[in-house]
C-alpha cells in the first residue's frame, strides 16, 4: 500500500500513528478483555484444535498481564508475539496509548519528571521528545490464570505527540512468561533479544494526519 506524506509545518495535529511489525505478531485491540483479544488472535492466525489450544496456553499470561486502562490511560492497540520463543515458555507484547496531560501542566515538565522519577533516559519517537526507562523482575497475577506472570523485561516510553500538547503518547513492551521460564533463558539471552526486537518496533513509530498521511519532517514536494 502506497503511503502519502506531509509536512510536520503544515500536517496540523497528529491524529493516529503507524508501526512497522516484524513477522508472528498480531494486533489485538486495547480496550478489549484478554479473552477477546486471545480470541481475536486465533481467528487472524487461523489456528485450530490443538494449535489453537497451544496457543492460547502460551499467549494467555501475557495478555492478562497487558497494562489496565485507567487513571488517564487509554489504551488503542496491542500486540501480541503468536505463541513463544521457540523451545521456551517466552512470550512479548507491546501495548500502546494515551495518557492525559493535566490542565495547566506542560507536557514537557512531565516528561521530566517521569525520567527523574524512574531513571528514565531522554530520547525521540517520530520527532517528538520523548523518555523512556526499563524495569524487570516484577510478578503479576492476573485473574484467571493458573500461574503468574515474570516481567523479564520491561521498556515504557512517554512521549510528545506531534501537534498536541494535552496528551502523551504511552508504550510498553513486554517480554515475559511463566515463572518457570529462568530454565528456559538462564542468561536471559533470549529476553534481551526480544527486548531489543520491540525495541527496534517502537523506533518504527511514525505520526498520522486527520487524512492517514505520515507526518515527516522532510521535503515533500
Amino acid at each position: 500500500m502506497s503511503r502519502t506524506f506531509v509536512h510536520r509545518s503544515v500536517s496540523g495535529a497528529a491524529r493516529s500513528y503507524s508501526l512497522v511489525l516484524p513477522a508472528g505478531f498480531v494486533r489485538v485491540g486495547g480496550s478489549w478483555s484478554a479473552e477477546t483479544a486471545l480470541s481475536e488472535a486465533v481467528a487472524q492466525l487461523g489456528l485450530e484444535d490443538d494449535a489453537a489450544t497451544d496457543f492460547r496456553r502460551q499467549a494467555r499470561p501475557l495478555l492478562g498481564a497487558m497494562p489496565a486502562a485507567g487513571d488517564g490511560l487509554r489504551l488503542l492497540d496491542s500486540y501480541v508475539l503468536a505463541g513463544t520463543w521457540p523451545g521456551t515458555r517466552i512470550s512479548a507484547t507491546i501495548t500502546c496509548g494515551v495518557a492525559d496531560v493535566p490542565p495547566a501542566v506542560d507536557p514537557d515538565t512531565t516528561l521530566m519528571n517521569r525520567a527523574v522519577r524512574h531513571g528514565g533516559s531522554i530520547t525521540a519517537v517520530a520527532g517528538e521528545p520523548a523518555v523512556t526507562w526499563t524495569d524487570s523482575g516484577e510478578v503479576i497475577s492476573p485473574p484467571g490464570l493458573p500461574s503468574p506472570v515474570t516481567v523479564l523485561r520491561r521498556r515504557t516510553t512517554l512521549s510528545r505527540i506531534h501537534g498536541l500538547a494535552s496528551h502523551l503518547f504511552v508504550v510498553v513492551a513486554t517480554v515475559g512468561g511463566d515463572v518457570r521460564d529462568a530454565d528456559d533463558d538462564p542468561d536471559g539471552t533470549i529476553a534481551d533479544a526480544l527486548a531489543d526486537l520491540l525495541g527496534a518496533v517502537v523506533e518504527t513509530i511514525r505520526w498520522l494526519d486527520r487524512d492517514g498521511s505520515t507526518i515527516t519532517d522532510r521535503a515533500t514536494a
